[in-house]
């Protein structure tokens, strides 16, 4: 964590729900040295005056410069192949460092890595207290979580038993004219993490650029192995992840961190060999599975509740929500995380921080969004990588839409805020938060406007900030 904790000078106690707010948010927020924020409450409080305060920028497009840098793209050997997670990137995304002889490269000033620290940790600590509020106004907010009723008690046990067992979580951002849009938090993936942490920088250093500013994301790695530290775990961790190549390299680097912690690890892809015998589960080389680190999305376990529910899940074999809902199994990231990822919490931060210059107004009525701003975006509550979402118009015309399995899905309309485009490619921000606080950022881009699973994550320095010119 960085010695100024960022915040924003609008992030009071989560005010009661009343009816959105039209004004436009201050593009300044404050660093503010201490918070002292109550989960449960959510009555307006006046925020006591710190001791110390400086200005923080809230990041804004014009921050972002693109460059472009002559390469040697034949190069293969651009990675540490000690480290065991490359041989599996390498494997995956191929081994060349650019496909072409000409690559590009993203700048970022110190004001807008300052902003980016302040979103990061405001944002973690509000989407954890609007999932205490989802929890506190369960009877009335649970639908539109579409979770099933039999996993409510559990995931109210998990965050009463391992509110501190998170252990990173990914933040969509959209730079605006009016500063950091957030789109949503992914609590609950891993994805991009091994490029945040490692390639981009590795990328960098190989293309000539690596002194260019310094690293967006060098303290990332340090950071998990804190945060594993921090766990305490009794008995080794089950790192588990899918037989698919970008899961086994992300798992592969947490399992390098969690090892760095001191942690015993082991790597299970697939199910195959684990066995269960007296209630307790066991790998294929029998030790008991205690605690588990995974890949898989909560999504996929509640798949199988539901399919389990409807007498359509197989009964042989062992299934992936007996394991992880077990209640001896320490799971990373836990259950109630999944309220948290929830494209269906976005309404209801909305309504807690009206004024938050980082959230785009979001609700479960189109009305309440249509009028509101350049357009605004229809999305599904269990939609995952970009899929089933569609953009529009302030005038309702459709301006771009992506297919997939959520057709039939609740939907959420939320404020319409465009990625900026750099030289004719559209540009996400995607920062880390590590145990809560900042650890990195990396960017995606993509020709399309909304983000896919196949989008390009091009390398991030950070550089100081302009100079203003001095007038005679």
């Amino acid at each position: 964590m960085m010695s100024c904790q960022c915040i924003s000078s609008s992030n009071q106690q989560p005010s009661k729900p009343k009816a959105l707010l039209a004004k436009r948010p201050s593009k300044t927020v404050v660093c503010l040295r201490e918070t002292a924020l109550k989960l449960s409450e959510v009555e307006p409080a006046v925020v006591a005056k710190r001791p110390t305060q400086c200005a923080c920028h809230n990041t804004v497009a014009s921050d972002v410069q693109v460059h472009t840098v002559t390469v040697d793209h034949e190069q293969t050997n651009w990675l540490d192949a000690t480290r065991s997670y490359v041989p599996v990137y390498q494997e995956s995304v191929g081994a060349k460092l650019s496909p072409t002889p000409t690559a590009s490269y993203f700048t970022l000033n110190e004001a807008g890595h300052c902003g980016l620290v302040a979103a990061t940790e405001t944002l973690h600590d509000m989407f954890v207290k609007a999932t205490d509020y989802v929890l506190e106004n369960e009877e009335e907010l649970a639908p539109y979580f579409h979770i099933p009723n039999s996993l409510w008690p559990k995931i109210r046990t998990s965050w009463a038993k391992a509110k501190g067992d998170v252990v990173s979580g990914r933040f969509d951002f959209a730079l605006t004219p009016d500063g950091i849009k957030v789109y949503e938090y992914n609590a609950d993936s891993a994805s991009c993490l091994l490029e945040c942490g490692y390639t981009q920088d590795a990328w960098a250093s190989a293309a000539g650029v690596g002194k260019v500013g310094r690293s967006s994301s060098s303290s990332l790695f340090a950071q998990l192995v804190a945060a594993w530290e921090n766990k305490h775990l009794d008995g080794p961790l089950h790192v588990m992840c899918d037989n698919d190549l970008e899961e086994r390299y992300h798992a592969m680097y947490m399992q390098s961190a969690a090892q760095a912690a001191g942690i015993e690890c082991v790597l299970l892809i697939g199910l195959d060999g684990i066995s269960v015998e007296n209630d307790i589960f066991y790998d294929s080389d029998r030790r008991p599975i205690k605690n588990v680190w995974k890949t898989w999305c909560w999504r996929t376990v509640m798949n199988q509740v539901e399919a389990r529910e409807a007498g359509t899940l197989p009964v042989a074999g062992v299934h992936l929500m007996d394991l992880l809902l077990h209640d001896d199994v320490r799971v990373f990231e836990p259950l109630w995380t999944l309220l948290a990822g929830s494209k269906a919490i976005l309404p209801v931060l909305s309504k807690l921080y009206p004024s938050s210059p980082y959230l785009l107004r979001s609700s479960f009525e189109e009305k309440d969004v249509v009028s509101v701003g350049a357009g605004y975006v229809a999305k599904p509550v269990m939609g995952r990588t970009g899929s089933n979402i569609q953009l529009y118009s302030a005038k309702h015309e459709l301006l771009n839409e992506t297919g997939g399995r959520w057709v039939d899905d609740t939907i959420v309309y939320q404020e319409l805020a465009m990625l900026p485009q750099y030289n004719g490619v559209f540009v996400q921000v995607n920062t880390w938060a590590i145990d809560g606080a900042f650890g990195g950022t990396v960017l995606r881009q993509d020709a399309s406007s909304i983000i896919g699973l196949n989008s390009e994550i091009p390398a991030l320095r950070i550089v100081p900030n302009a100079t203003p010119e001095v007038v005679a």
